[in-house]
Formats: structure tokens, C-alpha cells, sequence
């Protein structure tokens, strides 16, 4: 998707891109890495948080963390073979939204937030796209998920 981001808009820079939970991988993590684009990425509860002597899960890390509150971990913390810093709130209904970035974590909560609005845009367009987009061909559903799972934001 970043490729044709690329190629249909060859002079936008990319400030960041913004993912879900089923954007946790080595090879996808490291191409960011590799190419310096910055990241905020959602991560499971289930996966583990590497501190250089052991792994905890993000519900053991922020286990204190109250509904509201904001923790950032001095440190980046391994995780799907790369390095990332690790900011977490603790949402209305008492779920963790445990994000890793690649760099300081300041505005991270922030700028994954517009990703929200993002969905919530998309959700909206649905049933117009639907209308244009026949359902035989299933381009809307692939390609829906992932612009909706994965957003880049120019810069």
C-alpha cells in the first residue's frame, strides 16, 4: 500500500502511518524502520514487550494504569524484532491502547487519534463506494480494510 501511496502521489513526503492491531509483523515493522517512516502502531494485549532481560505483556507493564491515565516507557522495548518506544492509556471501558512508535512518544495518542476520525470518515463513505464499486470484483472489501487498518498521513 505504501508503494502506491508512492507512486500516486510521487512528491508527498509521509509524515506517519497509523495501524491496528493486525499490522504487527517482522518484515512490515522493519520495512518502517529501514525507511525511517514513523509509526504508530496498536498492539495486543498478548504480544510481548522486551526489555533487554525479559518479556512481560503490555497488561503486566501497565497493570497500575487507570482509566485516563497516560504511561510512556522511559525505554524502547523490543518487540517483532525492532526497537520501539511504547506509549498506554487505559480506555472508558477499561481496555488497554498500548501503541509502539519509532520515535519519542509526545504526540503518539494524539496522532493515532485521527486515525479514528480516519475510520469514521470511511464508514461513512461506505454505502457510496458500495454503490460504485460492484460486488462481484470484491475490490471495495480488500481495499476498504487496509486503507481503513493502515492510514498514511501526508506531510
Amino acid at each position: 500500500m505504501l508503494h502506491r501511496f508512492q507512486r500516486i502521489f510521487p512528491n508527498q513526503n509521509i509524515a506517519y502511518v497509523t495501524a491496528d492491531r493486525e499490522f504487527i509483523g517482522k518484515d512490515w515493522l522493519s520495512y518502517l524502520v529501514q525507511k525511517s517512516i514513523l509509526f504508530y502502531i496498536r498492539i495486543r494485549e498478548c504480544d510481548h514487550l522486551y526489555d533487554g532481560q525479559r518479556s512481560l505483556y503490555p497488561k503486566v507493564v501497565f497493570s497500575n494504569l487507570q482509566v485516563g491515565e497516560i504511561q510512556i516507557v522511559s525505554k524502547p522495548r523490543g518487540i517483532a524484532g525492532i526497537w520501539a518506544f511504547v506509549v498506554a492509556t487505559r480506555l472508558v471501558d477499561s481496555k488497554l491502547l498500548v501503541l509502539i512508535t519509532s520515535r519519542q512518544p509526545k504526540e503518539t495518542l494524539v496522532d493515532y487519534a485521527q486515525r479514528c476520525q480516519i475510520e469514521t470518515l470511511f464508514g461513512c463513505l461506505k454505502p457510496t463506494f458500495r454503490r460504485l464499486v460492484s460486488k462481484e470484483d470484491n475490490i471495495y472489501d480488500r481495499e476498504h480494510q487496509k486503507t481503513v487498518e493502515c492510514s498514511i498521513a501526508p506531510h
